[in-house]
């Protein structure tokens, strides 16, 4: 199946900032806190890019860690999205526009290890079809040693 030009510039997340709450600095690649586990407050701030108004989509976003060599998932949060025309700005492409939210998120990390925070996109609440994902890759590690991390 072709897909337009314009269909690739649809319905997608164009940035996500993930911000510290406790210190308001945005989420390093690699971070530092004094003991495990830590229960990390988060904010986060997402750009839509060229969405429909008043359809509806679901926005995900989850946390996969790497402990001793398997993957462990955690959801951090599920919203329904479904923005009025009004809401929408910077109309690019007829019928698409658009726009940015906020939401907070309690990220819990047992142990120092790799992590990815997965946001994803889909095209509604029953089909559940990915349009977009954003991924963010991120460290922990326990302060205290000779590398650490503000």
């Amino acid at each position: 199946m072709d897909e337009s030009i314009d269909d690739k510039f649809k319905e997608k997340i164009a940035t996500i900032i993930i911000q510290n709450q406790e210190n308001g600095q945005i989420l390093n690649t690699a971070n530092g806190t004094e003991s495990y586990p830590a229960l990390i407050s988060l904010n986060c701030q997402v750009d839509f890019f060229n969405i429909k108004p008043d359809t509806d989509y679901v926005f995900e976003v989850i946390a996969i860690f790497s402990v001793e060599g398997e993957s462990i998932l955690y959801p951090l949060y599920k919203s329904n999205v479904n923005v009025p025309k009004e809401f929408l700005s910077f109309e690019t492409i007829e019928g698409y526009g658009k726009v940015s939210a906020s939401f907070n998120i309690e990220l819990y990390v047992k142990n120092p290890s790799d992590c990815y925070i997965q946001s994803s996109l889909f095209n509604n609440p029953d089909e559940d079809v990915l349009l977009d994902e954003k991924i963010n890759y991120f460290y922990f590690k326990q302060l205290g040693g000779t590398n650490d991390v503000d």
